[in-house]
């Protein structure tokens, strides 16, 4: 799935948990949910930098179980120091918003071997995939701007569109109220 999906994703949580909030006083956290949502594609910068060969790393470890965990217990343990959030009332959404992406890109068809992700790392190192999802492009720069990969962001765009479309109308009408 490209950032376009993810991103989605990463709204949809944060509308689930925070129903009653108005997006517009919410920005900063907004953005937090969509970059942990993108977060395991961290990997991936080195090949937009131009670093071809790096692409053998993309969904490696930081598309993992243990990734997801250890990133969200550093983020809950850094929240509850932070804000006095408690760590087991952060720690799920975040872990939640990370994972997320790892259980998405099982979906997607990936042609370059091993297919798949190590969704499951530590506990096997088995490789999950169930490829449902278009392909993304991902070779290098130009094959990220490809039409095929518009193509995937207009059926992404379409799959979380009812979605999308929910949030709107939730948000108009806390707007009203």
């Amino acid at each position: 799935m490209l950032p376009i999906g993810h991103s989605l994703v990463g709204l949809i949580i944060y509308d689930i948990f925070n129903q009653k909030q108005k997006w517009s006083k919410n920005m900063s956290y907004i953005f937090m949910y969509i970059f942990l949502a993108n977060l395991p594609d961290g990997d991936f910068i080195p090949v937009i930098l131009g670093f071809d060969y790096l692409n053998v790393f993309h969904r490696g470890l930081t598309h993992t179980l243990l990734f997801s965990m250890i990133i969200a217990a550093l983020l809950g343990a850094g929240i509850k120091l932070k804000d006095k959030t408690s760590f087991f009332d952060s720690f799920p959404v975040f872990f939640l918003l990370i994972y997320s992406h790892v259980i998405i890109d099982i979906f997607n068809i990936d042609t370059r071997p091993p297919s798949g992700v190590m969704a499951l790392y530590p506990l096997t190192d088995q490789y999950f995939h169930i490829p449902l999802l278009p392909p993304v492009s991902h070779s290098n720069l130009q094959a990220l701007l490809s039409i095929a990969n518009l193509k995937t962001a207009i059926f992404e765009l379409s799959l979380f569109f009812p979605f999308l479309l929910i949030i709107f109308l939730r948000q108009r009408k806390n707007r009203q109220s």
